[in-house]
This record gives structure tokens, sequence and C-alpha cells, in this order.
């Protein structure tokens, strides 16, 4: 489709499918950014009852797909979890996710972080932390 794109931050940690399409598009920090494959999916939730019908997804700013490999880690013996997504330049960054609240808003499992050694995520170039609109919402 061609026109204007929008953020939409108030979408915040929902994920997207456009009724009649297979992708499902993750809404971080406005953009919207598809979910690569099933296994990616997998990596990160265990249900697909969060999923939400939104007619127009391709009018809201198209981000960084999440790429093979994108997950959830901490670091051993730690409570603080982070986002790992590979975009589709190879790039690789760690996400904090600030708030129990922001991994709930966002449907993530829990379940599915990994524990790895603390070096292995200080590696790793930082990006923006992922807060969700209804947790940023709650703070005023």
């Amino acid at each position: 489709m061609t026109g204007f794109s929008y953020n939409r931050h108030d979408l915040d940690g929902l994920r997207l499918i456009e009724p009649g399409r297979p992708e499902v598009w993750l809404i971080v920090r406005g953009e919207r950014r598809q979910v690569a494959s099933s296994a990616v999916y997998d990596s990160l939730w265990s249900e697909t009852s969060g999923l939400t019908p939104f007619s127009g997804v391709e009018r809201i700013t198209l981000g960084p797909p999440l790429g093979e490999g994108t997950c959830l880690v901490r670091a051993d013996g730690t409570l603080p979890i982070h986002l790992i997504a590979r975009c589709d330049t190879g790039a690789v960054l760690r996400h904090f996710i600030p708030t129990y609240e922001s991994l709930r808003d966002y449907g993530f499992d829990e379940s599915k972080v990994r524990d790895v050694p603390a070096l292995l995520i200080e590696g790793l170039h930082e990006g923006l932390p992922l807060t969700s609109a209804a947790d940023r919402a709650a703070r005023g």
C-alpha cells in the first residue's frame, strides 16, 4: 500500500494480525515488526490467544523484523529479562524489559526465558527498552 505510515505507540506490546493474512506483527516503539517464523514466535510465546486482529496494519511504520534467533534471556542468577532481536541486516540488539508488567503486556512467556552467562548479554549492543503502552499509562 502506498501512502503515509504512522507510529502507533498506543499499540506497544500488542501482537497484530491483518485479517486474512498469515503475518504476525509485534508493535515495538510504535513500529510494526514482523515475527519472521513460527520458530521465532514459539521462542517468545506459548499461545495465540493474544493475537489481535487489526485492519490497516500496513499503515503502521515498518520497523526491523524479529529475525531467526530472536529470544528472551536473563543473566545467570539475575531477574532482569532482555529480548535479544536479530534484524534483517544481521545486527543483534538486546532490549531490556524494565518491568514485569511490560513482560506480561507483551504477552511474553516467562518460561521461554533462557539463562545465559552475563558476558553474552553484556557483549551485545543495547537497544531501547521495551515498555508496553499499558505500563507507560499506569506509571503516568
